[in-house]
């Protein structure tokens, strides 16, 4: 096990919610999000193509983030992106043509983004460990204007703000 795993905590600072805040402090210490917990049958992210080394999943996990529909790609092992095998990184590659041509059929005018955060958490804004390689992949409606943030502000102002609105959720 990698040592980054066991000396990894949830940030607060990076968490969207009270329940995804829950969900990330159950996996302090010894556990991963996606190593210790089934990933076909996780109602949050239910299974939707399984390539052998990494599954497609729907990402269900922020329902407040509207105007868009959110996927993962999970690598199966328990590897950061400096250890990704190269048939890790094809079957990562086939899963993303794989989910774009899912997505096409939905809506044949599609754009989005794969987003893959590495490294230090207060500069990527993830809530998961940085040493398990998974893709965050968003559909944009095109109903509202959608961001993805790659690193988060922390001045008190914006501190306050995430605060709120962890306790309302």
């Amino acid at each position: 096990m990698n040592d980054d795993k066991k000396k990894w905590k949830p940030d607060p600072d990076t968490v969207g919610s009270s329940s995804q805040l829950e969900r990330t402090q159950g996996f302090v210490g010894n556990k991963c999000t996606f190593c210790d917990e089934p990933l076909d049958e996780d109602p949050d992210a239910p299974l939707l193509q399984d390539f052998l080394l990494v599954v497609v999943r729907k990402n269900n996990y922020r329902p407040d983030m509207t105007g868009r529909e959110k996927y993962q790609i999970v690598l199966k092992s328990h590897h950061s992106i400096m250890e990704v095998t190269p048939k890790e990184a094809m079957a990562i590659f086939k899963a993303r043509q794989w989910l774009v041509e899912y997505y096409v059929k939905k809506d044949p005018s599609w754009g989005g983004a794969f987003i893959h955060r590495a490294g230090n958490t207060k500069k990527n804004a993830s809530s998961l460990p940085p040493d398990h390689y998974f893709e965050s992949v968003t559909f944009p409606d095109g109903t509202e204007p959608v961001k993805e943030t790659l690193c988060k502000s922390y001045t008190d102002k914006d501190k306050e703000r995430r605060d709120d609105r962890i306790k309302k959720k």
